[in-house]
């Protein structure tokens, strides 16, 4: 899927600079903030239909995902961001979270 890849980019800037708005003057490593970041996933100028959104810390290795609605929108609250810190942001195929293992044998897709 090398389109997610094009798409990477404008994400991983979205992110930057919602995290550089958000900040303030930065503390102690215990008092992170907690980040709200919301935005549209676009490629080649139309809202992905489906997906969903990572952001992953590399200071930290923390990480929250959210599924895209409708519209390519998402909105997630990061509960620790590490404000100027470096985050991954990939786009992947929507999340589908079972509680019953059993459920997934027995109705599969």
């Amino acid at each position: 899927m090398t389109f997610f890849k094009d798409q990477s980019f404008a994400v991983v800037a979205l992110v930057v600079l919602s995290l550089f708005f958000f900040s303030g003057c930065g503390g102690k490593t215990d008092d992170r903030p907690e980040v709200a970041i919301n935005g549209v996933v676009t490629l080649n100028g139309a809202a992905l239909k489906e997906g969903s959104i990572h952001f992953r810390s590399t200071k930290t290795g923390e990480s929250a995902y959210i599924n895209l609605t409708a519209g390519g929108k998402y909105s997630i609250t990061f509960p620790k961001a590490d404000i100027g810190s470096e985050y991954e942001v990939s786009i992947a195929p929507p999340v589908v979270e079972i509680e019953n293992p059993l459920e997934q044998k027995n109705n599969p897709k």
